[in-house]
């Protein structure tokens, strides 16, 4: 008996540690492979009914990285982005390696993109507290979460660098959808590195998370 209340226990915390839950239109209006996507020029809109729509059928590049492409006409057209997904009529993108959002609009025969804003960004993660990448210094932030509480935060890049193939180190929490999104459960410093190096020429981030009490 004692032995299954322990595993229950153990249970418990493993799945207490989630992975973040996303706003459903994320995850649900996520474009596929092969999905046919329509533009409506006039209407600079996604999927609407128009006389001058444009169709989009959606692939992924081979190779490292997973970018999305689409073809239209036989033509490929890349949107600098790796996981797309329709919010009403719009069209939003995200870039993991430059944690970056876009609108993606079709404007002269290729893909516009526009960065969301802050405003943008929280009414598709209202629960969240943005981090921006220009709150660093010298590659080092604090931040606070409440004591025995996780919190959750949302690294947003408004800097030219880029973080291709970065990941955390010593968290758990390494598969999570939208790479930006941080949940620490302990208040400790975290690492986010390209595969644990510590080159200038890529630095590594480091974030330190302590209780607020």
């Amino acid at each position: 008996m004692k032995k299954l209340i322990l595993l229950t226990i153990l249970t418990l915390c493993v799945n207490s540690a989630f992975a973040y839950d996303y706003n459903p239109v994320i995850l649900d209006n996520g474009i596929r492979s092969n999905q046919i996507i329509t533009f409506c020029q006039r209407a600079n809109a996604w999927n609407k009914n128009c006389q001058d729509d444009l169709k989009f059928v959606h692939h992924y590049t081979i190779g490292s990285g997973g970018y999305s492409e689409y073809e239209h006409n036989g033509k490929i057209y890349d949107t600098d982005t790796v996981y797309e997904f329709l919010y009403g009529d719009k069209l939003i993108g995200y870039n993991p390696y430059k944690l970056k959002f876009f609108e993606l609009t079709f404007e002269n025969d290729s893909f516009v993109k526009k960065v969301l804003t802050d405003e943008q960004i929280k009414e598709l993660f209202p629960n969240v507290e943005l981090v921006k990448i220009s709150q660093f210094k010298k590659d080092e932030i604090t931040l606070y979460k409440p004591f025995l509480k996780k919190k959750t935060f949302l690294f947003v890049n408004d800097t030219d660098r880029e973080f291709y193939k970065y990941q955390f180190e010593n968290y758990r929490n390494q598969t999570e959808f939208i790479h930006g999104i941080f949940e620490p459960r302990f208040a400790r410093t975290y690492i986010y590195s390209h595969f644990g190096g510590r080159d200038k020429e890529i630095p590594p981030l480091k974030i330190v998370v302590k209780n607020r009490f």
